[in-house]
């Protein structure tokens, strides 16, 4: 009796332990994969900013409100351009629908500030 009662206790604590082992298991497995996404995405948001800021890229992306005429980049940086007192560009923005198109952007400069003149579709 004495021995049936200590195979219980010892089978039970083997469960315990199976049990915890499995639990530590499953935890550590979300953990890794939980990990593992966040990491996938701060390189693609890495990826997609040095698309943004690549000078090689002819195209730019611009966030593009053509009712307030207003051109911001995506990556909120500045928006250089060049030294004349008025400056037409072709960019490649999102408008307000959330599509992907080319606008024309008129840009004059007005006491050393740009400002958008004008702001058009390119069909």
């Amino acid at each position: 009796m004495v021995e049936q009662s200590k195979e219980i206790k010892l089978n039970r604590r083997e469960k315990a332990k199976k049990k915890k082992l499995r639990r530590r298991k499953i935890c550590l497995l979300t953990l890794v994969i939980t990990i593992a996404l966040i990491s996938l995405y701060f390189i693609n948001v890495y990826r997609i900013k040095q698309k943004l800021n690549s000078s090689d890229t002819a195209l730019k992306y611009y966030m593009v409100d053509s009712n307030d005429s207003k051109l911001t980049r995506i990556d909120n940086s500045e928006l250089i351009f060049s030294h004349e007192d008025k400056s037409i560009y072709n960019v490649f923005g999102i408008n307000e629908d959330e599509e992907f198109k080319m606008f024309e952007v008129c840009l004059k400069k007005n006491n050393s500030k740009w400002n958008i003149d004008y702001l058009k579709d390119i069909k």
